[in-house]
């Protein structure tokens, strides 16, 4: 799966607060990378992104998700 630009949120889009948190993962070797279109302003909205770590362009759009889970009560 190859992210573009144009994939990731935007501040300025209306539905920002729902996607705040999004970051990019590198499928191939785990690397996180930043996931708004403003941390990558020097690249036209088409251009594909890759993994600073290892090249790939196997990218996808994530989020964490924290799950509570009572141990004792």
């Amino acid at each position: 799966m190859s992210v573009k630009r144009k994939d990731l949120a935007d501040i300025g889009d209306r539905d920002f607060s729902i996607r705040q948190g999004e970051y990019m993962q590198c499928q191939k070797c785990g690397e996180s990378i930043g996931g708004t279109q403003g941390d990558y302003f020097m690249y036209a909205m088409d251009d594909v992104l890759t993994c600073p770590a290892c090249q790939s362009e196997n990218l996808a759009i994530v989020r964490d998700i924290v799950k509570t889970v009572k141990v004792k009560h």
